[in-house]
């Protein structure tokens, strides 16, 4: 299992949080996903990892959310 750790603009509050979170823990292989809000950080646990263009594609869907390599 890999863990990736990804930069996230776009948070504003806990609820954006929430909603990121579930919407990528909710892709195929994924097992654990971690938001730490105040550092705009986002660590993802998978095997494989899902590509940064299908999770950029889910969050652009959900709002102004971004991820970028770390």
């Amino acid at each position: 299992m890999s863990v990736k750790q990804y930069k996230i603009t776009g948070l504003h509050c806990q609820h954006s949080v929430n909603k990121v979170k579930k919407a990528v823990e909710n892709l195929d292989a994924v097992v654990h996903v971690g938001v730490m809000y105040h550092e705009s950080v986002m660590k993802i646990e998978a095997e494989p990892q899902p590509s940064l263009h299908t999770m950029n594609d889910l969050l652009e869907n959900l709002g102004d959310y971004k991820l970028s390599q770390n």
